[in-house]
């Protein structure tokens, strides 16, 4: 008799996981993770959320190969790293710092980050950077905001450390080359996808910030609350301090696309959009 082959985890079980142990690593906190049955899934032949938990790939060997104790995860999964911190440790990127290609849509914006040197921000509004990068030693920094409408925070990246708040309205992970966070399921606020030696492509974003809802599409079309639009693909913009720049800004700045005076929206107390 062959072997059965084990299903594999529904992706409602993944999300509950990740947000019981905290994005990452219920020991170190690395977000980089594998989903470990506890107790083995060919002892119970079920995918129990809580008798799942995530661990990073060094652990996930030490426990497969016998060297770390079932009860050191069991004590960890019950008080993960992250949990306590409020935070992943950093995941590294490591591209070869100089010229750096920042995908918006079908569009880049090619630009050089030095170590030390200011960020480069994707995504501004009002003179705060939703998405940005900058260069530190030999790793590639990505720090980001995800709101919600009424302009509370729901999770932040902070130079690759993932923080979060403790609504559970968010979720967040590391899977190959990509970062994505996303609202409850199916509802992506940003997908990022790092490819080396130094490519960065916003494969689609959908953010809010001071009543600003800014939407990019994988096909390079920007939506600012749904109303004002525009389309381009193709382009190729050098040297400029921000691919879109939204509202007012902190100093003079060039941007691949800017709404100086878009649209504002306001979040009722019902919870609906008022013009």
């Amino acid at each position: 008799m062959g072997s059965i082959r084990r299903p594999d985890i529904p992706e409602s079980v993944k999300r509950l996981v990740r947000y019981r142990c905290g994005f990452g690593c219920v020991i170190c906190g690395s977000p980089l993770v594998d989903y470990d049955h506890i107790d083995g899934w060919a002892e119970t032949g079920e995918h129990e959320p809580r008798r799942i938990t995530l661990l990073c790939p060094s652990h996930h060997a030490e426990k497969t190969r016998g060297l770390l104790d079932k009860k050191a995860v069991e004590a960890s999964n019950a008080s993960p790293a992250n949990i306590r911190t409020g935070r992943t440790s950093p995941f590294r990127i490591r591209p070869e710092l100089g010229p750096v290609e920042l995908y918006v849509g079908s569009n880049v914006m090619l630009t050089t980050l030095r170590a030390g040197g200011p960020p480069v921000s994707a995504l501004m509004v009002d003179g705060e950077s939703l998405l940005q990068m900058r260069a530190d030693g030999d790793a590639l920094l990505v720090s980001a905001r995800v709101s919600d409408p009424a302009g509370n925070d729901l999770l932040i990246v902070s130079d690759n450390s993932i923080e979060f708040a403790a609504t559970g309205a968010c979720d967040a992970r590391v899977q190959g080359r990509c970062f994505s966070v996303s609202r409850g399921p199916g509802g992506t606020a940003l997908e990022l996808e790092f490819t080396p030696p130094s490519s960065v492509r916003i494969v689609r974003a959908r953010l809010w910030h001071h009543g600003v809802r800014v939407e990019i599409t994988r096909a390079g079309e920007f939506t600012i609350n749904y109303v004002a639009q525009i389309l381009f693909s193709g382009c190729t913009f050098q040297n400029i301090d921000a691919a879109v720049l939204v509202g007012s800004a902190p100093r003079p700045m060039s941007a691949a696309i800017a709404f100086p005076t878009p649209p504002r929206m306001a979040w009722g107390a019902r919870g609906v959009i008022e013009a």
